[in-house]
């Protein structure tokens, strides 16, 4: 089938993409707006040119909602550890770019489409299609709208899932969500099962949960404006920036920033109310030559790799702590968010 649309970027795509096999890799530990934007992407380029494609990650997908996400809707994912990549000739890194710290592309192999939304990289400048949007709250808008412009109907499950990575991305549009977010949402509404995204949205939690939630509560400290937390060793990394979500509600605190380890590495995420500062750019400074680091204006993260966990890795995320207090000119104070 034609490419039947006058936007250049559609066919540039799929000029750079065929024949294919293509393989999509997301961005490691993915989120929902990975998901979706990979899966409308795997639709879009078999409807349109016929091409095959393989959905991929690395890391692990731990949150409850995740989980019921892609067991409801019955995505068929494929982990990188069963990927052998000389097989496909294509690869797109969607909602991530080559270097970036937070994929699992080799080193040595440079992509052949980058669809993002985070701020640029010096690595994505030699790929040979890209498409970064930092204005846009979701990469799955980009999604939703390479489907409009080559005219391929979006299924109800595709929908819902794109409905609700937008949802939960930008926050129900509360969060960085420009207006081709909205029109993109309000074009998924009247297609998406309602019914689900609520069960997947109150998907049911282990006891883990609770007990990384207890430390974390235990761990965090008030510095003036800002609260950290230092939350240890974790198995699922999806807390990280859940908690980092949740603390950043607290009355009087413009900053959060959460550490863990996970896997050999030092896991942060960044969040703000503040305006006028970029998270992102401040998340690189706070990792430094040490790690990787990105973001948009409010939320942002980054990672280090630490040769052990335990004494090691609590130290570095006590001194990235202790960076971003610095950037931020905030006094270390070291109040416990629960005092006895």
């Amino acid at each position: 089938m034609p490419v039947r649309t006058a936007d250049s970027r559609l066919r540039k795509l799929m000029d750079a993409l065929s024949p294919g096999p293509v393989l999509i890799l997301m961005h490691d530990n993915p989120d929902p707006d990975c998901f979706a934007s990979a899966w409308g992407l795997r639709h879009l380029f078999e409807r349109v040119a016929g091409i095959k494609a393989t959905v991929a990650y690395g890391g692990v997908i731990g949150r409850a909602s995740n989980k019921a996400l892609i067991e409801r809707l019955e995505l068929r994912l494929r982990h990188v550890d069963q990927i052998e990549f000389s097989e496909y000739p294509r690869v797109v890194l969607v909602d991530t770019q080559p270097r970036g710290g937070n994929n699992s592309l080799p080193h040595d192999r440079v992509p052949d489409a980058v669809i993002d939304h985070h701020g640029i990289r010096k690595a994505t400048k030699a790929v040979p299609f890209v498409d970064v949007r930092t204005n846009y709250g979701a990469t799955c808008t980009m999604v939703v709208e390479y489907l409009t412009q080559a005219e391929v109907e979006i299924p109800p499950a595709l929908a819902t899932l794109m409905f609700f990575a937008i949802r939960t991305e930008t926050q129900e549009l509360g969060r960085e969500a420009s207006k081709a977010d909205v029109d993109a949402y309000m074009e998924l509404f009247p297609i998406a099962d309602l019914e689900m995204v609520s069960g997947i949205e109150r998907a049911r939690i282990g006891v883990d949960f609770f007990e990384v939630w207890h430390r974390a509560i235990g761990a965090t400290q008030l510095h003036g404006n800002v609260a950290a937390c230092p939350v240890g060793a974790v198995h699922n990394p999806d807390m990280i920036p859940e908690i980092a979500d949740m603390l950043l509600r607290l009355e009087d605190v413009h900053w959060s920033i959460v550490c863990g380890y996970h896997n050999g590495q030092v896991v942060f995420s960044l969040r703000t109310t503040e305006g006028g500062l970029n998270a992102g750019a401040i998340a690189q400074r706070v990792v430094g030559k040490r790690g990787t680091a990105g973001g948009h204006e409010t939320m942002a993260g980054g990672r280090i790799t630490v040769i052990s966990g335990g004494s090691g890795a609590a130290a570095v995320a006590e001194e990235m702590i202790g960076r971003l207090l610095k950037v931020l000119e905030v006094k270390a104070m070291g109040r416990k968010l629960l005092e006895k």
